[in-house]
């Protein structure tokens, strides 16, 4: 039952994600990511030494072995999420398990089939299965599935008392980003203490084994420092991402309440249904209950005062600071919440038929949130629709000559990676002025276009063309698939 049961979790977990692999076009984020996995691809820039890079590289590189395989095709640079977030329930599955144990261990259940830790990591795993927030994500090229996938593979290493893996997982999770670190607070005291017991670990531990752990996690952020030294001769990854964040800083007070309501929006996504998340709740307050009035300890506690912790922590840090209210953001307290409401079920209820029960709920519940996910319904993951059309713009531009430039001031990242094997050049512009500038200097070299999307307002731009002498010539109109328009293309002429 326990083999059928993980199988056809992973199976549908397989099936919900792989729907979008090769579907919309990118976020300009995920066209960011997947133009530098090109470019090292056709080993262009294999160091990435020719642009501004803030993420750790893990992830491009990832995307770059794909590309060979798989050729210039979005589903390449999503290919690496996918997998990694498939990986991510099997993961949960075995650490909710893994914390579940120590709850039948302490409760004699003679014949119990199944016992409660395969209980606890089947309610998990259909959590995590589900979610409309990890299902969004799955297939996309963001670094947040793989960063994740990692984070939860250092939890376990951590509940095993497997000092070296858990420190290497940790580490390759910072090498994907940074934020992965934050799983360092469920890992560290996972390997400091037993939470089953409430005391330090004397016989796992030791001086060498937290060696092991910082070894673990030195490795791989060696190999990122290197990378850094031989692309810039310095070390200025985090320097730039801190600078692209505009630094960190915590929330005014008048923007409190608003990012509160924001982010329990989006965090409504993390499981999708309602009912499931009062569930949840009540779950959670019903232990509170029980322990507070002293009942009878079924378990580890301490396991649940972690995994709490852990989460009020994280919603509390990006609630607290200023850091950009995005979805994404979320994604890492899937797995936690998951192996929370797991350990709660097998802490409460143990193997009966309520139990039961709560699983046909949980799938009923949250069956119809993850459908529309996975079929891009929700405001949730990648692009939906709004930069379709662009492959429109990529095939106009594919047989002009060298020499040809595309003006843009909205969409670089994006044209950056469908023009990636163009022989356009396309040179930004920050405003009608620059434009002007650059087309009174150099207009009459080459054929010039320009490129606007249509939801920004065209005018300034064609109004300070004609001013200047020059003038705009409507070259293409990029559809979507529900007709649409997209994106324009201008063909300039005049000047001198």
């Amino acid at each position: 039952m326990k083999v059928l049961a993980c199988g056809g979790l992973l199976l549908l977990a397989w099936w919900l994600r792989v729907q979008s692999l090769n579907g919309p076009r990118f976020h300009p984020d995920e066209a960011l990511f997947a133009s530098y996995a090109r470019a090292i691809a056709v080993w262009r820039d294999p160091l990435l030494q020719g642009v501004l890079v803030d993420k750790p590289p893990l992830l491009f590189y990832l995307q770059a072995l794909c590309y060979p395989f798989l050729g210039p095709k979005e589903m390449a640079a999503r290919l690496p999420s996918l997998v990694a977030s498939t990986l991510t329930v099997a993961l949960c599955l075995a650490l909710t398990k893994h914390l579940c144990r120590r709850v039948r261990e302490c409760v004699t259940e003679e014949g119990a089939d199944p016992p409660r830790e395969t209980m606890g990591s089947l309610i998990a795993g259909v959590i995590v299965v589900l979610s409309p927030m990890a299902v969004a994500f799955s297939p996309t090229a963001f670094t947040d599935p793989l960063a994740v996938m990692w984070g939860t593979a250092a939890v376990l290493a951590a509940a095993s008392k497997r000092y070296g893996k858990a420190g290497l997982f940790l580490g390759l999770g910072m090498a994907t980003k940074y934020q992965a670190g934050l799983f360092s607070l469920l890992v560290v005291p996972l390997l400091a203490s037993d939470p089953d017991r409430g005391r330090r670990v004397t016989s796992c531990g030791g001086a060498g084994a937290w060696a092991r752990c910082a070894a673990g996690v030195l490795v791989p952020l060696s190999l990122v420092a290197g990378w850094d030294w031989a692309r810039s001769g310095r070390l200025s990854l985090l320097e730039t991402q801190w600078l692209s964040y505009g630094g960190l800083r915590f929330a005014y007070s008048e923007d409190l309440w608003p990012r509160l309501v924001d982010w329990l929006r989006l965090g409504r996504w993390v499981v999708g249904a309602k009912s499931v998340g009062l569930i949840v709740v009540a779950l959670g307050i019903a232990w509170i209950a029980s322990v507070a009035a002293g009942g009878r300890r079924r378990g580890s506690d301490g396991v649940g005062i972690l995994l709490v912790f852990w989460l009020a922590a994280y919603g509390a840090l990006h609630w607290l600071l200023e850091v950009p209210v995005w979805d994404r953001y979320l994604l890492p307290a899937v797995p936690v919440l998951a192996a929370l409401a797991g350990w709660l079920v097998a802490r409460l209820l143990g193997t009966g038929t309520v139990t039961w029960i709560l699983v046909g709920v949980f799938l009923i519940s949250m069956l119809p949130s993850s459908l529309a996910s996975a079929q891009g319904k929700l405001p949730l993951g990648g692009d939906h629709g709004t930069f379709d059309g662009m492959e429109q713009v990529a095939s106009f531009f594919a047989d002009q000559p060298y020499g040809t430039v595309l003006y843009d001031h909205w969409l670089s990242w994006e044209l950056y990676y469908y023009l990636f094997d163009s022989r356009v050049y396309i040179s930004w512009f920050a405003d009608p002025e620059a434009l002007i500038r650059d087309l009174t200097a150099f207009g009459a070299n080459s054929p010039r276009y320009l490129v606007i999307p249509a939801w920004e307002d065209a005018e300034p731009i064609l109004r300070a063309l004609d001013v200047a002498g020059f003038s705009a010539l409507s070259a293409l109109q990029a559809h979507r698939s529900d007709d649409s328009v997209a994106f324009l293309v201008w063909r300039i002429a005049g000047g001198t």
